[in-house]
């Protein structure tokens, strides 16, 4: 079974991985994983003017 944490933006910054031993077993294994953020938006690249066209 997975918890997801969601941000207030929606977003997944981590998530908990339970597992519960089955028939006769007392065990519960919890693990955190904290999802990495997805790097900020690449600047875009300068534009240059448009070529003047062609005089004959």
């Amino acid at each position: 079974m997975s918890v997801l944490y969601l941000d207030t933006e929606h977003r997944l910054p981590a998530y908990d991985d339970i597992r519960v031993g089955g028939t006769g077993l007392a065990r519960v294994s919890l693990n955190r994983r904290v999802v990495a953020p997805s790097p900020a938006p690449a600047t875009p690249p300068a534009t240059s003017p448009a070529p003047l066209p062609l005089v004959r």
